[in-house]
């Protein structure tokens, strides 16, 4: 061994996630692979949601308001009208709430009757806004919630700018 020579694995050339083969090992690095000619120099990179929806700055805005305006209205109907069908919510409440060992809820009808509940045991249920942060297939809305503590919740939308799937995070107590 020389002087100043790594010992780390990475620095002499080994490949992390040893367990891929080299063709998934190049995907997951976007490394340049054989396309037919004239083809694409490296793969496109999948995302797990629909692209179709540009996040702009103002389409997050109005979600966000119709969101807001929805739960502190407590107008169920309008707070479902948000959600694809194909929704998948995880939420630290959901365990405390369902009694079940599931970390998230799918399905509109599932999702809506979560909801319901919730609105039924919080009736002075209201969310103060306090920043929305854009991504490029998400929106984080961070709000306060009506015992004043903090909340965040992540949003990513399909196609048709339907909610597919939501995370929601609670201030630690």
């Amino acid at each position: 061994m020389k002087i100043g020579q790594s010992l780390h694995p990475l620095a002499r050339g080994a490949r992390p996630f040893a367990y891929l083969s080299a063709s998934a090992w190049r995907l997951h690095r976007m490394q340049p692979y054989r396309a037919e000619p004239g083809g694409p120099k490296t793969r496109p990179r999948r995302s797990l949601y629909a692209p179709g929806m540009p996040l702009s700055p103002d389409r997050a805005a109005a979600f966000a308001q119709s969101w807001y305006a929805a739960w502190n209205a407590h107008d169920l109907d309008a707070i479902m009208a948000h959600y694809d069908d194909q929704i998948r919510h995880s939420s630290p409440f959901i365990k405390r709430y369902t009694n079940a060992d599931a970390p998230a809820i799918t399905g509109l009808d599932n999702v809506r009757d979560y909801f319901d509940r919730a609105l039924q045991r919080n009736p002075t249920l209201r969310f103060d806004p306090l920043h929305l942060t854009l991504g490029l297939e998400s929106v984080i809305l961070v709000y306060k919630r009506m015992n004043g503590d903090l909340a965040a919740e992540v949003f990513f939308f399909t196609a048709a700018g339907k909610v597919v799937r939501s995370v929601s995070h609670y201030a630690l107590t």
